[in-house]
């Protein structure tokens, strides 16, 4: 059994690395993507097995070895942090995320703006949402679908997540002169509240999303009651909400979720969490707390059973099962069942660059970790710059961006999905650039505001 003084020691020493990125939010210093990867990777492997590592019975010599591992990957991640704030803070590219966020002061949506993206909406809670939840539901209780069943739902969903992006987007920009006449505010809010009846990674996702852009454009707005009431609200997502969505899931396991009657299905399985809050509310937060620590678990059972590395393999397999079939008809399955096999462990697999990263290389994949998220992060920058050379789109530009964002937060992610989005993505960007050529969207620099509004006083002094 653990010696709970190995795990309070290593958990405690896990947590140095973050003092750095942590001390530059509490200065309100800019932050870069290196900064996030060191701040939500403490979380998930310091943090967590520190506050919930009891629970589980690991062993003393695995578990440091667990340590090492993550502890070296870590410490290379913040040795490239120091040398990027050393050496390129003052640039403004896709890695200093907030410092790009910073360069745009005003975010527009005309009023066919908002039609479009209204009609999104109510197409999305007809026809995309119940589809989606039930997709979701089914994968959760372990059923394998298709890709092709689910292709047409989740193509639609492009079209519901770039709404979405832009309407954080609109939020976080105009948030200090937003009024509730205001039509895009109120679709900013029904496509929140949408959110609810997904999985609770999707809804917090969209909360730290529009935490980093308020970081980002209104560092002046964040003092002690702000920090008072965003805790506040955590506490509420943690004791309430995530408790609250367990239940509504293990309801979609005895309910039939009835795809042509989406909304009383929904507020079927909404009554259901309700009226057994009382009796399942404390198994739901244990539930919540065990799932936290899935990240730690796998990487645990990976080095518990120590399989031989298979050098590089696992990687191609990630990319192979990124290409497109009209690409590439004949590809395989990815990685993730090697990965199960190597853990042991066949339902609700935590994955992670870590994962692969050891699954490949053994302890050299702390740093080969280190390379994969950096190799992901340059290809994105070049596809940003090719979109920007080809079509001048700036919105594109964001929308990558926070897609960035939540490869640093999202811990429990796979190199296969990620370059799968990479593929599929191009006709959901070619959506962007038609609205922000169209006219419907519209974005402006500091420096182009200031100028403007400078152009428009002279021409009052004139008049």
């Amino acid at each position: 059994m653990i010696n709970v003084d190995i795990l309070f020691v290593t958990s405690v020493l896990g947590l140095l690395p973050a003092f750095y990125p942590v001390m530059r939010i509490v200065k309100k210093q800019e932050l870069n993507l290196f900064d996030l990867i060191i701040i939500f990777h403490t979380l998930n492997f310091a943090l967590v097995p520190l506050w919930k590592g009891n629970i589980l019975h690991w062993s003393d010599i695995v578990i440091f070895k667990t340590f090492f591992y993550y502890f070296a990957f870590i410490l290379f991640v913040l040795l490239t942090d120091f040398y990027w704030h050393y050496v390129y803070e003052d640039n403004i590219s896709l890695i200093n995320i907030t410092k790009y966020l910073k360069r745009y002061d005003k975010f527009k949506i005309s009023k066919y703006g908002n039609i479009v993206f209204s009609i999104i909406l109510l197409l999305s809670l007809i026809f995309y949402m119940p589809r989606a939840t039930y997709i979701l539901h089914l994968e959760d209780s372990g059923v394998v679908m298709e890709h092709e069943e689910k292709v047409q739902t989740f193509l639609f969903g492009s079209f519901f997540r770039i709404t979405g992006t832009i309407l954080i987007l609109y939020f976080s920009y105009n948030i200090k002169r937003i009024s509730w006449k205001d039509v895009s505010l109120w679709l900013f809010l029904v496509y929140m509240l949408m959110n609810l009846f997904f999985p609770r990674r999707v809804f917090l996702s969209l909360i730290l999303q529009i935490v980093l852009c308020v970081y980002s454009i209104h560092r002046n707005l964040i003092n002690y009651k702000v920090i008072v009431y965003l805790s506040s609200f955590a506490l509420f997502l943690y004791l309430i909400y995530f408790p609250f969505y367990n239940i509504m899931r293990h309801g979609s396991s005895m309910l039939y979720f009835d795809p042509s009657s989406p909304i009383e299905s929904l507020t079927k399985f909404s009554s259901y969490a309700i009226n057994n809050w009382n009796a399942m509310s404390k198994d739901a937060s244990k539930v919540s707390d065990t799932r936290s620590l899935n990240l730690y678990d796998a990487v645990y059972n990976l080095i518990y059973h120590n399989p031989q590395p298979y050098n590089g393999v696992l990687t191609w397999k990630a990319i192979d099962v990124g290409i497109p079939k009209v690409l590439k008809p004949n590809k395989g399955e990815g990685s993730m069942p090697i990965m199960e096999e190597m853990t042991k462990k066949y339902v609700d697999q935590a994955d992670s660059y870590l994962l692969l990263a050891y699954g490949d290389f053994h302890y050299w994949g702390s740093l080969y970790a280190l390379v994969i998220f950096c190799f992901v992060f340059y290809v994105y920058i070049l596809y940003d710059a090719f979109l920007w050379t080809i079509f001048g789109a700036k919105i594109v530009s964001l929308y990558i961006l926070l897609f960035l964002f939540d490869l640093t937060w999202n811990v429990e992610g796979s190199l296969d999905g990620f370059l799968s989005w990479f593929f599929s993505s191009f006709l959901a960007l070619i959506f962007i650039v038609i609205l922000e050529k169209m006219g419907v969207l519209k974005i402006c620099s500091i420096k182009k505001c200031a100028l403007s509004i400078l152009i428009n006083s002279r021409k009052d002094s004139v008049n």
